[in-house]
């Protein structure tokens, strides 16, 4: 969990670093027109598509590698709907980051 929350804090930043790289795409797209709404909408997307296919990603490599991490550890660990909380948390923690990591450059 811990290695989960410095990843989070660590796209979080660097999600806001490239702001200032995007700043000529935003000034343009403010001269042909875009409204702040616009931009906000487009920030908040690209960091939430982002989010949910990383998760996604990972989600199926847990998946997957659940069958020989449990021989390796002589574990019988199941990923299945049985954990509906493990799914309600992922899916909270992915909309939270999501909107966290769009919402700062969005506003600025």
């Amino acid at each position: 969990m811990l290695i989960l929350l410095i990843a989070c804090i660590n796209f979080i930043n660097l999600n806001a670093a490239q702001l200032n790289k995007r700043l000529k795409e935003i000034g343009l797209r403010k001269v042909v027109g875009a409204r702040k709404g616009q931009l906000i909408g487009q920030f908040l997307t690209e960091s939430m598509l982002l989010v949910i296919s990383s998760a996604a990603f990972g989600l199926l490599i847990a998946y997957l590698s659940l069958p020989m991490f449990n021989r390796f550890t002589n574990k019988n660990l199941e990923l299945g709907p049985e954990q509906s909380y493990l799914f309600l948390t992922l899916l909270s923690l992915i909309m939270l980051i999501g909107l966290l990591s769009g919402l700062r450059p969005s506003l600025v």
